[in-house]
């Protein structure tokens, strides 16, 4: 008997596609929070703030990576709670 449930984008997911995304989730946030640490290793060792543009460009990009693992975060909470419905 195959278990589904029915997500909120009216598909029908089982134990097998929530495991894909959750590990298909959790692959992007563990890039993002590496290229978010290197941002943080440059930022700090940033030595020329005369070069505000370049600095503030950096700064846009670590918001951007910020944005994208807190949205990453929401997904792999999702698929976390579809995961432990599907097990019951």
């Amino acid at each position: 008997m195959k278990h589904t449930v029915l997500s909120s984008g009216n598909v029908d997911l089982d134990v097998k596609d929530v495991r894909v995304e959750l590990k298909k989730h959790n692959r992007q946030l563990s890039r993002s929070l590496k290229t978010l640490e290197y941002i943080y290793v440059i930022e700090f060792n940033y030595e020329e703030k005369r070069e505000m543009k370049r600095f503030e460009e950096l700064l846009k990009f670590k918001t951007k990576i910020q944005k994208h693992i807190i949205k990453t975060t929401q997904k792999i909470n999702y698929y976390k709670s579809l995961q432990n419905k599907l097990k019951y």
